[in-house]
């Protein structure tokens, strides 16, 4: 539903009840775009997850975390090993931070 001038679209419900039918949850996301709000709309509310793995049971809302999923755990291409032991991660940022929490002892929270 479009609200007024400022181009939003609220999520579901219009802006008075702003209250997510699918679930009962009250939702007042707002977004820029309608195709923004529908896909806000299915993946949380409606829960809809149509991109299923060929590899694995692994179901997921958008084709991008599909293609993510199979990259990071189903390819060996793009694989980052820890320096220290055999540990290996699909995504670098997830190995730096690996490094950092155990052998660092850093944290990422307080």
């Amino acid at each position: 539903m479009r609200l007024g001038k400022s181009s939003e679209f609220v999520c579901q419900g219009g802006a008075e009840s702003c209250a997510a039918e699918e679930c009962g949850e009250i939702c007042c996301a707002k977004f820029k775009r309608n195709a923004e709000a529908k896909r806000h709309r299915e993946t949380v509310h409606e829960k809809l997850r149509e991109n299923k793995s060929s590899a694995c049971s692994g179901t997921f809302s958008q084709k991008g975390h599909l293609n993510e999923h199979i990259r990071v755990t189903h390819s060996e291409s793009n694989v980052h090993s820890c320096h220290v032991c055999v540990e290996k991660f699909g995504v670098k940022a997830k190995m730096t931070r690996y490094v950092a929490t155990v052998y660092e002892n850093l944290r990422s929270f307080k």
